[in-house]
């Protein structure tokens, strides 16, 4: 059964009420916000395997940003001053969008909701009253990431976490909440999306002439 999904508080209260996010209760280990306690559980760590998005230049960036746009898997968003690409997961067997960006994924090891974006400059973010559970680092290769998750509660199903790994003009962004506190989703796509920006870049040439690249996989239907 797909568990109940619930956006953040700021989505769903008043902005009169959105400063009780910030009310927190001193003299304990781990952090209460609104309801919900954030810890850094050693299950929720990432090793950093890849550092590629610091080394991309503007030209880089700007080859990556029409790739994204030919790209049917990835949906291309402008908001105002921000450009960012949600990728999309199926739905129903095919890859569609929602609004969001949110998606449901269940398999034989347990459920996510997810939403992986990569912004372009200015980051995406998560809500804006709910900061402190956002983990925001520069990704330096073997370094270890201590991400922040919220642990489950009247409102939320799941252990949740926003990571955000900041390039050189471009981020990558994953949202996960699973039944674990472990973060699976988030090291693949982490992983999946280095790997693809990388091979993307191989194929300079293709992308500068047709927004393509000769790559099957990353077009999946």
């Amino acid at each position: 059964m797909q568990p109940p999904f619930f956006p953040p508080a700021s989505c769903l209260l008043p902005p009169a009420f959105c400063f009780l996010q910030l009310l927190l209760i001193a003299g304990c280990d781990n952090l209460f916000v609104f309801g919900s306690q954030l810890s850094q559980p050693s299950e929720a760590a990432i090793e950093i395997q890849d550092d590629y998005i610091t080394t991309l230049n503007p030209d880089d960036v700007a080859l990556l940003q029409r790739y994204f746009s030919g790209n049917s898997r990835w949906e291309v968003r402008k908001e105002e001053n921000q450009i960012y690409a949600i990728r999309k997961e199926k739905i129903d067997g095919e890859y569609q969008t929602t609004i969001n960006g949110f998606y449901f994924i269940d398999t034989e090891e347990g459920w996510h909701q997810t939403r992986l974006i990569v912004s372009f400059g200015k980051v995406y973010g998560w809500g804006q009253h709910d900061q402190e559970k956002v983990t925001i680092v520069t990704p330096k290769k073997g370094a270890t990431v201590k991400t922040i998750v919220e642990e489950p509660y009247s409102a939320t199903s799941g252990y949740s976490s926003y990571l955000i790994l900041l390039g050189s003009g471009i981020n990558i962004e994953v949202y996960e909440q699973s039944s674990e506190p472990k973060r699976e989703f988030t090291v693949s796509a982490i992983d999946s999306v280095n790997h693809e920006l990388k091979t993307a870049l191989k194929h300079r040439e293709a992308i500068q002439q047709q927004g393509k690249v000769p790559v099957p996989e990353f077009y999946p239907e």
